[in-house]
């Protein structure tokens, strides 16, 4: 059910983000994929639960590895570049159609069916897990978008967790024990990174600084987070509204460290931008 769920969820905000956090990002629509991928993914599903014939089984799982392909082929999730935290939902889904091939090889005996189960708990839920709880942490408590050291850690160990229960298993049966405590080591380290770095901003009052200037800077700043925070941000065309107009001297600083027109909002917003675009060329100019 976990898995049905990361599919549903998945489908609807692995796209939605990737298209916010990158500008000129595109999707490829593939309709008859999207109708096809849940119909799929259950009907495997259910005939692995009932002890079905096994081609039936093989041949189910196959399909729907198949769409879960294509409509992750469909992300262009190989073009999101150094996003980490983008990439460890792309990582999270790419389990999905993994797995179940795995549960294909599973019923005709070719693997151990504890591979393709590993391949969607420790793969698709744990990644989809940390992913989450990163993101979603980093947004309520007031801090930007962007995977740090520790984040990428907590994905790093995820990733290598699934990678070494399912992987050294099936390549190296003998050492499918080590595999099991090296997998379960990286799982609760990742977990214990995260209790770390996060506990304290949890428990704490929301940061309620400034958090402007690090956003637009950062390479990895996701426009959904964005427009919460700022809704004056203009991402399409690297113009910022600034809602105070007060703050114009920082915005002009703002303006000629990053390269990005920082405005006042209201009606005043085009004389504005060329106003700011004359100072920038005067700044830069002397």
């Amino acid at each position: 059910l976990l898995v049905l769920f990361v599919t549903i969820i998945g489908g609807r905000i692995i796209p939605s983000f990737t298209t916010n956090a990158i500008p000129g990002f595109e999707i490829l629509s593939l309709p008859r994929v999207e109708a096809a991928v849940m119909p799929l993914t259950t009907l495997a599903f259910v005939l692995d639960s009932a002890g079905a014939p096994h081609v039936t089984i093989a041949a189910a799982a196959v399909a729907a590895a198949l769409v879960h392909g294509l409509r992750l082929w469909g992300w262009r999730s190989w073009r999101i570049g150094n996003r980490p935290i983008l990439a460890i939902l792309h990582l999270a889904y790419a389990w999905i159609p993994l797995g179940c091939l795995l549960l294909a090889l599973a019923a005709v005996g070719l693997v151990d069916h504890s591979l393709a189960i590993h391949a969607f708990t420790v793969g698709t839920i744990g990644c989809a897990i940390v992913a989450m709880i990163t993101r979603t942490a980093r947004g309520h408590t007031g801090r930007p978008l962007v995977a740090g050291p520790a984040e990428i850690a907590c994905y790093a160990l995820l990733v290598l967790a699934a990678l070494t229960r399912v992987f050294v298993p099936w390549v190296a049966p003998q050492w499918a024990s080590m595999a099991i405590d090296v997998s379960g080591g990286c799982w609760i380290a990742a977990f214990v990174v995260y209790c770390v770095r996060y506990t304290g901003w949890l428990i704490a009052p929301r940061v309620e600084t400034d958090r402007f200037e690090v956003e637009l800077s950062h390479p990895e700043c996701d426009a959904t987070h964005r427009r919460e925070c700022h809704p004056w941000t203009s991402n399409a065309a690297e113009v910022v509204f600034w809602a105070d107009e007060s703050r114009a001297e920082t915005a002009l600083a703002f303006t000629l460290r990053h390269g990005v027109d920082v405005l006042p909002g209201g009606a005043h917003g085009v004389d504005a931008l060329l106003e700011r675009q004359r100072h920038v060329l005067e700044r830069v100019g002397g």
